[in-house]
């Protein structure tokens, strides 16, 4: 009878919808009384039909704080599926119910660490059943953080302490399959966000330490693409923690190719500020990264040169950088490339004292013969600007 009117409330939801409170108890006892007589234990499709239902009520708040905690925590003891899509179905459903409830439910996050450590630390890499364990556990701790929960909570969770969870991450982070160590790495990041932000004094640097051991083992092994993806993970969620290894991928980016170059600048891209003798690292192989024909990175490069530029002075730009740029960009296939090129041209002529270099002058010149109207039209205010300075200037004696 229980399962019957469940069946009916789902199916009639938006007809209960008013009385959502008053129902809310029985009709998630359904689940919760007795599960293996109300589909198993699994995120099956009448658990699904009840979360749905539940989430359309659109009710600010749980009516039962303490049901609806077991019924989250139930959520993510059955969240696993053999599918990544489903898996991903089932994640998403239990991050509304975090996001919607997140005042009403004390979350306990043991559940999700059991998934974490699935097959022990020495992981057996042909099974996939662990791997697809410690992918739940992954994505639902992703789940946990983007619901506005920490990633850890101590004074409201005791049941996981911070060593565990960092434990479990540096273990997932051994895991030599790509979407495992890569997902480890982005919530050791934000870890490390956490922990920056925490108003306690944090003493014990031992997940900072670790995790710059993995790397730097892992790059003087020449694993460079795991090396590449596990800091591109960290630093997407922490840009801080690129100081200490921006020397490291500046020396790797004349020799990547494809979508790793593109990985290494956008890791430098986050945090351009790292190091400060970045730009004089760049220099020697500034002329074969900015001529290769790789229109990604080349944008990307642009973008970079554009912020470390305004530290460096005008005889090492004129001499270094100012002949390759116009070389190279002037008459570039791509109008992204171009338009970025003129901006840092017009940014030389105003902003570093360079108004009077002949090479910088000629080049914003020949960008009003540019073929895109976007780059023409750029320009030409540019140089409305300058000639209307230059009258404005000439005629002033004239106006005593």
């Amino acid at each position: 009878m229980r399962l019957f009117l469940a069946k009916v409330v789902t199916k009639a939801r938006a007809v209960f919808a008013p009385y959502a409170s008053a129902w809310f108890q029985p009709y998630i006892q359904t689940i919760l009384q007795d599960p293996e007589k109300s589909g198993g234990l699994s995120f099956h499709y009448m658990l699904r039909d009840i979360c749905i239902t539940i989430l359309q009520w659109k009710m600010p708040a749980p009516p039962d704080n303490g049901l609806a905690t077991k019924f989250v925590q139930h959520l993510i003891r059955v969240a696993g599926h053999g599918s990544n899509q489903v898996l991903r179905a089932n994640v998403d459903i239990i991050r509304l119910f975090l996001e919607n409830w997140k005042d009403g439910i004390a979350l306990e996050r043991k559940a999700i660490l059991q998934y974490l450590v699935a097959g022990g630390r020495k992981l057996d890499m042909n099974n996939s059943d662990v791997k697809q364990k410690r992918l739940v556990g992954l994505q639902l701790l992703g789940a946990v953080v983007a619901s506005g929960f920490p990633i850890y909570d101590p004074a409201n969770d005791p049941t996981v302490l911070e060593h565990e969870i960092a434990e479990a991450l540096f273990n997932n982070l051994t895991v030599r399959t790509k979407y495992i160590y890569e997902a480890a790495a982005e919530l050791l990041g934000i870890v490390l966000k956490h922990r920056s932000e925490s108003k306690e004094l944090i003493l014990d640097q031992f997940i900072e330490t670790r995790l710059t051991e993995v790397l730097k083992n892992l790059y003087n092994a020449s694993e460079f693409d795991r090396f590449l993806n596990i800091l591109d993970k960290c630093t997407v969620r922490f840009p801080k923690f690129l100081e200490g290894f921006g020397y490291l991928v500046v020396e790797q980016v004349p020799r990547l190719y494809g979508v790793y170059k593109s990985i290494a600048l956008d890791i430098l891209l986050r945090n351009p500020s790292c190091d400060g003798s970045l730009f004089n690292q760049i220099l020697p192989s500034l002329p074969k990264v900015l001529t290769h024909r790789d229109e990604i990175a080349q944008l990307k490069f642009l973008q970079l040169l554009a912020v470390l530029l305004k530290e460096v002075n005008e005889d090492k730009i004129s001499e270094r950088v100012l002949p390759v740029l116009c070389d190279t960009f002037g008459v570039h296939e791509n109008v992204d490339c171009r338009k970025l090129y003129y901006d840092i041209l017009i940014f030389l002529h105003q902003s570093k004292g360079m108004s009077g270099n002949q090479l910088l002058c000629q080049s914003l010149l020949l960008g009003l013969c540019d073929r895109s109207d976007v780059v023409k039209e750029s320009l030409q205010t540019f140089w409305h600007t300058q000639l209307s300075q230059v009258t404005s200037s000439s005629f002033y004696p004239f106006s005593q």
